[in-house]
């Protein structure tokens, strides 16, 4: 396995390249997260993952249990950064949101200090540092910017169609869309805590414009209006857009088609 730091100054080979993945710290964008690192590994690219001890921990079993991308395994390196303790409430089934996370999404701010000081030590022995952040952990990484061979791309986790209607409304309808998908959107009303609302306009405000592109968690074969419309410039000025996925840890092998079904025996990776 990869090397692990827990806090300090690491000592490592120097690599023409190298990547620090910022994922978000809930389950399931830890999962996208590792998956990119698995692959961007398989091409020889030295994958730093950052994150909490408690998700790194899950992380590294789910890594060592996966039975896949050994080899390129060795290239991944995880650093366990501790944040102050907080007290979590019980989940409250009477709410969708899962507001119980909160306190452990409030945490992970503290990550900004130790994040920008793992990459300069990186930036020291490496021409190039590539960070790719979850679009929830801006506030993390916002002082990369002052590193002259780091750059930033923003990792968005979720469907080009969610990411686009909100920037659409948030830029105030810059262009026009077709009338009858507008009319059939369904509210957003309730779907988040004030406390959550909160935490995201955090990260607007640390947004500056500075990352060098985006990457989305979709495909073209299954959004491809939604991606266009998102490369427009209107809502992405210049910047670079990649859709990547989907990055679903699923054994392909494990399909089995029927005349009227496909047989849902899959074997996912977690």
């Amino acid at each position: 396995m990869g090397a692990d730091e827990i806090n300090g100054t690491i000592h490592l080979p120097a690599s023409e390249v190298v990547v620090v993945m910022v994922p978000f710290v809930v389950h399931g964008h830890l999962n996208q997260l590792l998956h990119l690192s698995r692959i961007i590994s398989n091409y020889n690219i030295p994958v730093h993952f950052v994150s909490i001890p408690t998700h790194i921990r899950q992380v590294r079993s789910r890594l060592h249990n996966s039975g896949r991308y050994s080899t390129a395994s060795n290239l991944i390196h995880f650093h366990a950064f501790p944040t102050p303790p907080f007290t979590s409430p019980p989940p409250n089934p009477s709410n969708r949101f899962p507001s119980h996370l909160q306190p452990a999404a409030d945490s992970a701010l503290q990550l900004r200090q130790p994040v920008t000081n793992l990459i300069l030590s990186l930036s020291s022995t490496t021409r190039r540092v590539v960070v790719v952040h979850d679009s929830l952990m801006l506030y993390v990484v916002q002082d990369v910017k002052s590193i002259p061979n780091a750059e930033t791309y923003i990792f968005n986790p979720v469907s080009a169609f969610d990411i686009f209607w909100r920037a659409w409304e948030r830029r105030s309808r810059p262009f026009p869309v077709d009338p009858g998908m507008l009319k059939r959107l369904p509210s957003s009303d309730g779907c988040f805590s004030s406390e959550f609302i909160d935490f995201v306009k955090l990260q607007y405000i640390a947004q500056d414009g500075s990352h060098a592109g985006e990457l989305f968690d979709s495909s073209r074969a299954i959004e491809a209006e939604y991606i266009e419309y998102l490369q427009r410039e209107e809502m992405n000025g210049k910047k670079k857009l990649w859709a990547i996925g989907p990055l679903n840890h699923v054994d392909k092998s494990k399909f089995t088609v029927s005349k009227n079904r496909v047989a849902a025996d899959l074997h996912v990776v977690s």
